[in-house]
């Protein structure tokens, strides 16, 4: 083989390999940009589920769900992030930032659906923690 015909595969190879290695550190940065919002987010409604009112029983709630998927069983876990207390009343409450703080997030509709459905609750608050507002979804 010519010398030059292998320094260019050689130079494709180290080319391909570095940028595969950016994507992957592209989506760690990505992933922890996310956590980390996720966890100020999660400060900041605290602050304001306390400021409304509410107490703070508990937070990261466990919830099991089990689904039938072909007569055979499918078993998953879940956590809604708090647990909170106003008026005698208890909810769950699930805290968003950005985008899908907003109800019309098919996403979010799902998951706080999902946790009515786990917890036998109607009542779920919906925590926009970059808002600064509470919502209390009901579902029928």
């Amino acid at each position: 083989m010519d010398l030059t015909l292998i320094l260019i595969i050689i130079g494709i190879t180290i080319f391909l390999w570095l940028g595969w290695n950016a994507r992957v550190s592209w989506h760690q940065f990505k992933f922890w940009l996310s956590k980390r919002r996720g966890t100020k987010g999660e400060e900041l409604a605290v602050d304001l589920l306390i400021k409304n009112g509410y107490k703070i029983l508990s937070s990261q709630i466990p919830f099991n769900g089990t689904l039938k998927v072909d007569g055979g069983q499918l078993e998953f876990k879940t956590r809604v992030d708090f647990l909170v207390e106003k008026g005698g009343e208890q909810f769950l409450a699930e805290v968003k930032t950005g985008a899908s703080a907003s109800i019309s997030n098919i996403q979010t509709r799902r998951q706080l659906l999902e946790y009515a459905h786990l917890s036998h609750s109607k009542k779920i608050l919906l925590v926009d923690a970059t808002g600064k507002k509470i919502r209390t979804i009901e579902f029928s």
